[in-house]
């Protein structure tokens, strides 16, 4: 996925999960007129996950992850040509995953193991690098920073190094600062008002669709934070944001496009 240089890519969001934060995005034990709905947005990547990261949730094993994204994975790499990422933290699923043809690892840990940057590395594939403090069972207790953007620019430079040490291609790795994970509000704010501080030369993801900062701000609920999200959306379009990644890609596509439009006169 290459964003221009007028709009960002959009990531779709496929939770085969039964916990995720939000119920909307689960489609574990759904028909595939759920998967289906979300291809037919026309997302410029899909993301799919097998396990729950929001805050408190425990880890899953390969094994019962794999369980959940092999027949949405037999589903997409039939009947789309959508780019398909993988949202795991787990080795042994990445490994599985290679022969759908996946193109993206997208991993919460920062790549923390070694067996993700050599699978990345072997495999060609965009590698998504996030930064979170401890795991996602424990990260809303680690929430203050000295420096926050700092610690986040430093970690980051550090995993990149290592992931190019390991044979990953600059081109290939896209930074993610990890909204909601070991974030407090101020600091989830402070990270998106200066999202275009973090481009350090690789391309820059951002999730911050329907998250808890936006239900703080609104008074909604995660069902109704739709419109904080296409806000936060627009003003990341602004921070030179190359990649955002949403559950709602049909409604975020329309915003940025009428947005540039009014702004530019483009198409």
């Amino acid at each position: 996925m290459v964003s221009d240089a007028t709009k960002p890519g959009i990531m779709g969001i496929v939770n085969v999960t039964p916990d995720s934060f939000y119920p909307g995005s689960r489609m574990q034990g759904k028909p595939m007129s759920g998967i289906d709905a979300i291809l037919d947005q026309k997302p410029d990547v899909i993301d799919i996950g097998g396990e729950s990261t929001r805050p408190g949730s425990k880890k899953l094993d390969a094994e019962a992850e794999i369980d959940r994204i092999r027949p949405v994975l037999d589903y997409v790499s039939s009947s789309s040509d959508i780019p398909v990422s993988l949202d795991t933290r787990n080795p042994e699923t990445a490994e599985f995953a290679l022969s759908y043809g996946i193109k993206y690892l997208n991993d919460v840990t920062g790549f923390e193991n070694p067996e993700m940057i050599r699978i990345a590395s072997e495999n060609n594939l965009d590698s998504i690098v996030m930064h979170m403090r401890g795991e996602p069972e424990n990260m809303q207790k680690l929430t203050e920073y000295g420096d926050l953007l700092f610690e986040i620019s430093l970690f980051l430079q550090r995993r990149t190094k290592r992931m190019i040490e390991g044979g990953i291609h600059p081109s290939r790795i896209i930074v993610d600062p990890g909204i909601g994970f070991a974030k407090n509000m101020s600091g989830n704010l402070d990270i998106i008002r200066n999202v275009e501080s973090l481009n350090r030369g690789f391309r820059v993801l951002v999730g911050a669709s329907r998250k808890t900062f936006i239900g703080r701000i609104t008074g909604e609920p995660v069902e109704k934070r739709l419109s904080g999200t296409l806000a936060t959306s627009i003003y990341l379009m602004n921070g030179k944001c190359d990649i955002i990644r949403v559950h709602d890609v049909r409604e975020n596509r329309e915003a940025i496009d009428v947005y540039r439009a009014i702004e530019n006169g483009l198409p």
